[in-house]
């Protein structure tokens, strides 16, 4: 009886100890790939929602763990790289936005390890690279105002561009002020109708000479005008001739002139909206004709041109200033309202690039220009 229990145990494949799986099923073998946990990857805060750079690079920081390698990819852009370090890692991203729909990136970084990937994301706003000049309100200290806090006085706007002209005010009555979370969340600097920024050089005829002497130049500003005058920008020679971004009743105006006379001169009777965001931008393209030299862009769109009527005025010691220029003719205006930021090329964009930051500039406000705050 034993003996014929144990063939039938033997033949019915059944195991002692009460196991009655059924061996076609199968037992999955676990490797000790699969066995491996996945990596993590996990990017620091960044210091605004929506943060934005005119470097060309930003380096984002961050942790991992099960990883053996952290790399970057941007998109739309396509550029890509490798981080330093594996569980506390660093990745220089650099991005040079020269195509429409480019600008504002998707930046994934990618944890690799034994187990498989892991993946993080963070949007960052790219302006076109190659700035001489650039003034960040997200960026007043050049550390992305780690040292500021709201209602702070501006003494000093650094300069990001390849120029790091940086512009101060050493009144304390006459300093626009600190501001955040205005537009979109974003930080402003906020000028009253008495401040004014100035570049603090003391021999300034070099570095502003290519904005009064024919060469082809653009400069960008993003602003709010809450009174009846504004002034972006300007260089000036006792506060007469050079360049000035600016305007007044709401007219947007771009001219250069050489103290008594417009040399270039674009203006228009159409007025913009006080109190919403605009972007006015002014390019200078002499091509060596008598035809249009100069453009003027308002909110994306071109607004109005305008000729050379004399020769450019010679170069001379020239200081360039935020919230503050003059009219020829007029009496000083000077700038009542907000800047969000304000870039200079040694170049006339292109359409393409001029869309680029224009892009930008909406995706970091929260709307389409003109934004409402």
């Amino acid at each position: 009886m034993n003996v014929a229990i144990l063939l039938l145990i033997a033949a019915t494949s059944m195991r002692p100890g009460g196991d009655m799986r059924q061996t076609s099923m199968g037992v999955r073998a676990v490797s000790a790939a699969s066995g491996t946990p996945a990596p993590t990857v996990t990017i620091d805060a960044m210091p605004f929602t929506r943060t934005v750079t005119c470097t060309g690079s930003y380096t984002l920081t961050g942790t991992s763990t099960n990883a053996t390698s952290v790399a970057w990819a941007a998109s739309p852009s396509g550029e890509s790289g490798a981080c330093t370090g594996i569980d506390s890692w660093s990745c220089a991203v650099a991005v040079s936005p020269d195509a429409t729909g480019e600008g504002v990136e998707t930046i994934t970084v990618t944890a690799t390890g034994a187990g498989g990937t892991g993946d993080d994301a963070e949007d960052i706003g790219f302006y076109v690279n190659g700035a001489h000049s650039c003034w960040l309100s997200q960026s007043i200290d050049g550390d992305y105002n780690s040292t500021l806090v709201d209602a702070d006085p501006v003494a000093t706007w650094e300069n990001l561009g390849s120029s790091a002209f940086d512009v101060a005010q050493a009144v304390g009555t006459a300093q626009p002020t600190y501001l955040t979370s205005i537009v979109g969340g974003q930080p402003v600097v906020s000028f009253d109708g008495g401040d004014r920024l100035n570049d603090v050089l003391l021999s300034v005829g070099v570095p502003w000479s290519f904005m009064n002497n024919g060469t082809d130049y653009t400069i960008e500003s993003i602003f709010i005008n809450l009174g009846t005058s504004y002034a972006i920008s300007s260089t000036r020679t006792s506060n007469v001739d050079g360049f000035v971004l600016a305007g007044s009743s709401s007219t947007p105006r771009f001219e250069i002139d050489d103290g008594t006379l417009v040399v270039v001169g674009v203006a228009s009777v159409s007025t913009m909206t006080s109190g919403l965001w605009h972007s006015q931008v002014a390019t200078l393209d002499d091509d060596g004709s008598t035809g249009d030299d100069a453009f003027l862009y308002l909110d994306g769109a071109l607004h109005a041109t305008g000729a050379a009527t004399i020769a450019y005025p010679p170069v001379a010691g020239r200081r360039l200033g935020i919230g503050i220029g003059r009219l020829v003719g007029a009496a000083q205006v000077i700038l009542t309202g907000q800047l969000f930021r304000i870039l200079i090329y040694q170049s006339a964009l292109t359409a393409t690039q001029r869309g680029i930051n224009v892009a930008v500039d909406e995706w970091a406000l929260g709307g389409t220009l003109p934004v409402t705050p």
